[in-house]
Formats: C-alpha cells, sequence, structure tokens
C-alpha cells in the first residue's frame, strides 16, 4: 500500500477510511472524532484478533513502515503473542495521533429520487442547534496483569445523569453523544466484578500490569470501589 492509498475500517457505527499521510493537513471536527474511533477499533479489534481489524492492521502497519508487522502476513497476526499486538495497536494509535494515518468516515452513499416524489410537500426540517456539542467517555477496565475485564456492567455519570454501560471483550467502556467535559465512572455492582476476577485468581498468574499514561490503579477487596474522574 502506498501514501494515498485508502483502507477501509468497518466499526459497528460506520466505515471508515484511513490513508497515509506525508503531508500535515489541518483535521476538521468530524475527522477528530473519527480518528479516536478508528484508534479505539484498532486497539479493541485487535485484543480480540478480530480477523478483519487484523488485516486492516497489517496493511496500515505496511504503510505507516512498522518493521516487525510489515513482515508478517495477515494469517501470523492471529497466531502471535499478545504483547506483539499491544505493541501494534499503540504503534499504530501513535501514527493516527501524529497524523501520518489520516482517518474520515466513508461518504454516505447518494440516491436519486424519482422526479414524482420531488413533488411531495414536505415540512421544514427542524433547525440544527448550533450550540450543542456533543463529546464520549471511554475508560477501559483490566485486571493487575492488564488482561482486559469484560462484560462488566459499570455507570458513567455526566453532569449528574447516569449512564449504565457494559464492557466490552476489550474492557472498554464506551458513552457516546453526551455533553460535558468531565465524568466519573464506577462499578456499581461489585459482586459482578467478583465473578469476573475471582476464578483467575484461584491460580498463579504470570505478568505485571503495562505502564501506560491515564492510567488509574485501584485495590480491589471485595468492598464498593471509588468514583474514577474521566476527561472527555
Amino acid at each position: 500500500m502506498v501514501a494515498g492509498e485508502v483502507v477501509r475500517l468497518p466499526t459497528p457505527y460506520a466505515v471508515l477510511r484511513i490513508r497515509a499521510s506525508t503531508e500535515p493537513e489541518e483535521l476538521t471536527a468530524e475527522q477528530e472524532q473519527a480518528a479516536r474511533a478508528a484508534a479505539l477499533a484498532l486497539r479493541s479489534g485487535i485484543e480480540v484478533r478480530d480477523p478483519t481489524v487484523l488485516e486492516v492492521a497489517w496493511q496500515l502497519a505496511a504503510t505507516a513502515k512498522l518493521d516487525a508487522a510489515a513482515r508478517l502476513v495477515p494469517f501470523e497476526l492471529e497466531r502471535v503473542d499478545g504483547t506483539f499486538l499491544r505493541q501494534l495497536a499503540a504503534e499504530l494509535e501513535r501514527e493516527i495521533d501524529l497524523g501520518r494515518l489520516r482517518v474520515e468516515p466513508e461518504p454516505t452513499p447518494f440516491f436519486k429520487l424519482h422526479d414524482d416524489l420531488l413533488d411531495i410537500d414536505l415540512p421544514p426540517p427542524p433547525r440544527p442547534d448550533r450550540q450543542r456539542e456533543t463529546t464520549f467517555f471511554e475508560v477501559r477496565f483490566v485486571d493487575e496483569i492488564g488482561q482486559a475485564i469484560p462484560g462488566l456492567p459499570v455507570e458513567i455519570t455526566v453532569n449528574g445523569a447516569p449512564h449504565e454501560v457494559t464492557t466490552n471483550a476489550a474492557g472498554v467502556a464506551l458513552l457516546e453523544d453526551v455533553e460535558g467535559g468531565s465524568a466519573t465512572v464506577t462499578v456499581p455492582d461489585v459482586a459482578a466484578l467478583e465473578e469476573i476476577v475471582l476464578p483467575r485468581w484461584e491460580r498463579l498468574r504470570p505478568g505485571s500490569l503495562p505502564v501506560e499514561s491515564n492510567t488509574v490503579e485501584t485495590v480491589f477487596t471485595g468492598a464498593a470501589l471509588p468514583d474514577v474522574p474521566l476527561r472527555a
């Protein structure tokens, strides 16, 4: 793949177009949101070894000239260890943050209406609220060795309003289309958390928590967990 060639990344909400960029470009608000969505989809899909996402990651790694990943073929990515995959996801996310991989949503297809339909009187569309700006909050739950905690009900509170979210296979809880620059997240049902982590603690597991930015560590003893602040 060469600069300018487009790779399509399907997500639950839209198909994202990703291409290599050699020149700095000013991003629109839509492109910034698409970049965040692409980074999340790549990280989550790589961790659960989604074949479609792994193939996209391989193509993007070759585009971004990530030497270790570029030498692999897609089916090999399904067999490599988790440490390599986490490194690959982090490097792709870095390339997106630096602007060397540019992301934009797939344009909506245009459909031509029959001339007869154009004669129908329709009410005027509502005026868009130019003052309303929405954002999203994303938080990932892992255990003491960095293994994802999926299927965990959590509560994200924005402007005093609680929102119930369940972590996905990668341990990510995502709340979208809300207004506000800050929020808090908590685990309201500690029994649900115990059901997930206690079986893991029945045996000794090697590993350690990956060193990442914006990380909050909490010791879980079975008691209620404190609220954790989030930024949009």
